[in-house]
């Protein structure tokens, strides 16, 4: 180790998962992060979150992910979208609920569109509905953001994206005759 290595910041491990969580509890903390500890920290807090579905953690993810949207671009968000589906896949699953940080916190429609179109895969089937995850997203996300006269408003470029086509008579049949795309 040479003289100026032991000033240099130690990097964090995804192997120390209580420090990168209570990091990801400490909003101050969170400028120092550089941006890959900032992705390893938003991966653990939306674990957390998907494994435990614990509705008091929400507001803090979404402090936390806009935060992470002012630092990262759209590039780099799809690719800790990726990632983190590809870990959930690895896990045949579990914390599959938190694709809902981006589903229901980034403003890019195709980070949108894939968190959708993951979401639906990976929900886990109900009493062998096999659509149960996108009756999921339909219900929970599309269903939500209906406007005053029944229409689907800030969805609807997600709806009409490439992933969400693959639902598009589910979301025919569920939205009705409100939704033209």
């Amino acid at each position: 180790m040479g003289f100026f290595d032991r000033f240099k910041k130690q990097k964090l491990e995804m192997d120390d998962c209580e420090q990168l969580s209570a990091l990801g509890d400490d909003e101050s903390a969170w400028e120092d992060l550089d941006d890959e500890e900032l992705k390893q920290v938003i991966t653990i807090k939306f674990i957390e979150y998907g494994a435990t579905q614990d509705g008091s953690r929400i507001a803090g993810l979404f402090a936390l992910y806009h935060h992470a949207m002012e630092r990262l671009g759209v590039g780099e968000r799809r690719d800790m979208l990726t990632e983190f589906c590809g870990m959930i896949e690895q896990h045949e699953g579990l914390g599959h609920m938190g694709l809902m940080m981006f589903l229901a916190g980034d403003n890019d429609p195709g980070i949108r569109s894939s968190a959708a179109l993951s979401l639906s895969v990976l929900f886990e089937p109900k009493d062998g509905d096999g659509l149960a995850g996108p009756r999921f997203v339909i219900d929970k996300l599309v269903n939500h953001d209906r406007g005053a006269e029944g229409q689907c408003t800030g969805w609807m470029p997600v709806c009409r994206t490439r992933g969400m086509r693959r639902i598009r008579v589910l979301l025919r049949v569920s939205i009705g005759g409100s939704w033209d795309g």
